[in-house]
């Protein structure tokens, strides 16, 4: 889509496109589209911020394998989240009752599956120290990143929306 906006742009006619993407909530599908003064991430192929969830609900240990193994994981029916991913963009671990917890940058062009544990995930290079145990854990608050980078979040999500900026990540 951005190729062919680019392409009609350079050929004198005025297009533009407005981003948009889809969620599921329990069995309930959504559309949402944003203003793009709001939604800095328009064009698909730069590289974006994912605050990603480290599925503490469902498995409190999980957080402790994604940074053993430089990884950022998604499990059972949530993971095609780890397909919002490319390689290139920079993920914001996300642990529940705490905020942001680590950060580190996808190196893995396609998605790596463990059958074992349901598992689809993606190696990062990690940022932030490797955290083993609670007592290591530094984070950001939900309420401190919502005034560090002025905007609102849905935290119900395995990927928070709206996505940050590489600068507003750094």
């Amino acid at each position: 889509m951005i190729e062919s906006v680019e392409y009609w742009k350079e050929k004198g006619l005025e297009i533009d496109f407005l981003p948009y993407r889809f969620y599921k909530i329990g069995d309930e599908l959504y559309f949402e589209f944003f203003d793009k003064s709001y939604d800095y991430h328009v064009n698909p192929k730069d590289a974006k911020t994912i605050i990603f969830d480290t599925n503490k609900s469902y498995d409190p240990d999980a957080i402790w394998d994604m940074f053993d193994k430089d990884k950022i994981s998604t499990y059972g029916s949530s993971t095609r989240y780890i397909e919002y991913f490319n390689k290139g963009d920079y993920a914001l671990y996300y642990h529940k009752g705490y905020g942001v917890v680590g950060a580190g940058i996808v190196s893995s062009s396609m998605s790596c599956t463990d059958t074992n544990n349901n598992e689809l995930y993606r190696t990062v290079n990690l940022l932030t120290p490797k955290i083993c145990t609670k007592a290591d854990i530094y984070c950001i608050s939900p309420s401190e990143l919502t005034s560090l980078v002025d905007k609102n979040f849905y935290f119900s999500s395995t990927a928070k929306s709206p996505y940050v900026n590489v600068e507003e990540a750094k």
